[in-house]
């Protein structure tokens, strides 16, 4: 069930006895002077990965590590600011930004997602599942079913045909009490899935990214620095991109063997949540390329956004993630 994600962010459940304190507060209420300053912020840095504190001081904005915090505003390291601290350190791989006052992130608290999915990335993974389970059956050996067909699948002839009696076999073979024990654990299994099957579907406009990047690349192929830039920023996409592709991959072949999962349904959703806390903060690294490059006409001919591009890819990753060779 595990998988390539590496990072030591994602340990805790692991290692309880090094765990963060937790907190009974579910919002950042900051009792020192220094976080009751107007227009504070706390986001992380793009470069380090590191949580980074944002305080004005008269016209400008001054960037303080969080880790440099305690000893620089003289805070109580065993008070309750200094805890809060270390939930912004982890906080920020799930939210953007973070001001005081603001609610703790639920993957900090129950592990449960502070994003929302659409309904039909439920009925995606609904009918992910039902197509394994009649594939445990022996039912079905076709391959899996396209998105758009997954979202009727547990309606389908096949499902209403055979379905129930599949369930219950399957029920039977993992010594359950009842068929009802099985259904509460695929609905549970498909509500995680389901913010999976959302960022899939959010991966497919940073996968197109690459094809426009080879695309400049042939556009600009007589304008010799904007050809050899992209030919770059080309190469420097491959790696990142297709380790995303190999973790949806691996993810998704564990369900061929949906009865392993399903004896362990615990274990199943840690690496579920693990995988999609790990890949919503991929997808939010790659957000503002997307949008800078979707906002031009022609971004290819755009300078500035061919050499942020550049720059975000040359400078990413390297501190936290060791990709798949």
């Amino acid at each position: 069930m595990e998988h390539a994600i590496q990072d030591e962010n994602f340990d805790q459940n692991d290692h309880p006895k090094v765990a963060p304190p937790i907190l009974s507060l579910d919002h950042f209420d900051f009792e020192s002077k220094v976080f009751k300053v107007e227009g504070i912020w706390f986001q992380r840095n793009s470069l380090t990965g590191e949580a980074d504190f944002y305080v004005p001081l008269g016209t400008i904005q001054a960037c303080i590590p969080v880790s440099k915090i305690l000893a620089k505003f003289a805070i109580d390291p065993d008070g309750n600011d200094a805890k809060l601290l270390l939930r912004v350190e982890r906080a920020l791989l799930h939210v953007p930004t973070i001001r005081p006052g603001d609610a703790i992130p639920s993957e900090l608290i129950d592990g449960t997602a502070s994003w929302k999915y659409e309904i039909c990335h439920k009925l995606i993974a609904e009918g992910r599942l039902a197509w394994h389970v009649l594939q445990w059956a022996k039912i079905t050996d076709a391959e899996t079913p396209s998105p758009s067909e997954l979202i009727s699948f547990s309606q389908s002839p096949q499902m209403q045909t055979h379905g129930k009696d599949a369930h219950q076999a399957l029920a039977d073979k993992l010594e359950l009490a009842n068929l009802d024990e099985l259904y509460e654990r695929i609905a549970e299994l498909a509500n995680e899935l389901a913010y999976v099957e959302a960022l899939k579907e959010h991966f497919v406009s940073i996968f197109q990214l690459q094809r426009q990047f080879s695309k400049a690349a042939h556009a600009c192929k007589n304008e010799k620095v904007a050809a050899d830039e992209f030919s770059r920023i080309l190469a420097l996409s491959q790696a990142p991109l297709q380790w995303v592709r190999q973790q949806f991959v691996d993810l998704f072949d564990d369900y061929n063997h949906i009865e392993p999962v399903l004896s362990d349904i615990k274990a199943a959703v840690i690496v579920i949540r693990k995988f999609r806390d790990q890949l919503h903060l991929e997808s939010r690294k790659w957000a503002p390329i997307v949008k800078d490059w979707n906002a031009e006409k022609n971004p290819e001919q755009n300078v500035h956004i061919r050499r942020r591009i550049y720059h975000f890819l040359a400078s990413q990753w390297s501190f936290e993630n060791q990709w798949a060779v």
